[in-house]
Order: C-alpha cells, then structure tokens, then sequence
C-alpha cells in the first residue's frame, strides 16, 4: 500500500485526528497563531544563531534577528488571543445569521459567507497592523537585553 493511501486512511479513520481537525476547524486562528509562535519561538532563532557569521557585528545581527523572531511570536499570539479569536467568534455567528438569511445574497450561501469572514478577517488585520509594528519595535530591544544580558556581563569579566 502506497504511503498516501495510508495516511489518507489514518486521516479518516483515527478518532483522535478527527477531534483535533474539528477543534481546528472551528478556530483555525488559534491554531495558526500557536504554530506559528512555536516556530517563532523555538527554530528561527535556533537557526538564527547557528548561522551566525563569526565576526563580532554578525552575531550582534544575529542576537537582534532572533530576538525579533521571539518578540514577533509571543506578540502575534497575544494578538491573535486578544483580538483575532474573539473577533472570529463573532464573524462566525454573524455568517450563520447572514446564511439564515432569506432576501440576501448569502442566504444559503456558503461560498459567499465564508468570503464576508475572509474579507473582514483581513480588514482587521490591516487595522491592527500599525499597533501590531509598534508593539513589535518597542519589545525588541528589551528583549535583546534580556536575552543575552548574562553573556555579555560575563564576556566583560
């Protein structure tokens, strides 16, 4: 049996896998924002560091790119938890009521009701992107400093 078919039948046939695709499915935001702060948080500064050029000022750009990766992640999740998630809540009771609809162009249209919650989606992410890049560009540099700040009081030494 082909590789695909087998995982195409633990797909449809694992129960687990099932409740975690529903649980995904019904906040695909949360999941989005978890994986990826994970990768955020965890490989691209791994990778970041590893990488670094071995002169002084590529490991100094190399401790602000990963702090910025860190930042990024933590403040993409906390938005996503503070206002994407609630706000996809509300999108999806509105596009229910809007499918429910008689005499409207959604009424029992699901196409149509899920371009409303991915254009207005989008909507709020462009609003949220200026406060978005000054959360971002203010957490950088103390996180820089809090990250690496035990080194360099021992490299002073």
């Amino acid at each position: 049996m082909k590789v695909s078919t087998r995982v195409a039948n633990y797909i449809t046939t694992s129960p687990k896998l099932q409740k975690a695709l529903l649980k995904i499915d019904k906040n695909p935001s949360l999941f989005n924002a978890a994986y990826t702060a994970g990768l955020a948080i965890t490989l691209k500064p791994v990778s970041i560091l590893a990488l670094a050029v071995n002169t002084k000022d590529g490991k100094e750009d190399a401790k602000y790119a990963s702090a910025k990766s860190i930042s990024t992640g933590i403040l993409d999740f906390g938005i996503a938890l503070a206002i994407f998630i609630p706000l996809n809540k509300r999108l999806n009771i509105i596009s229910e009521k809007l499918f429910d609809k008689s005499g409207s162009i959604y009424f029992k249209n699901k196409q149509m009701c899920l371009n409303y919650k991915s254009v207005m989606n989008r909507f709020i992410k462009i609003g949220t992107l200026p406060l978005f890049a000054v959360l971002k560009f203010g957490a950088i540099e103390p996180l820089v400093k809090y990250m690496f700040k035990k080194r360099s009081n021992e490299n002073s030494k």
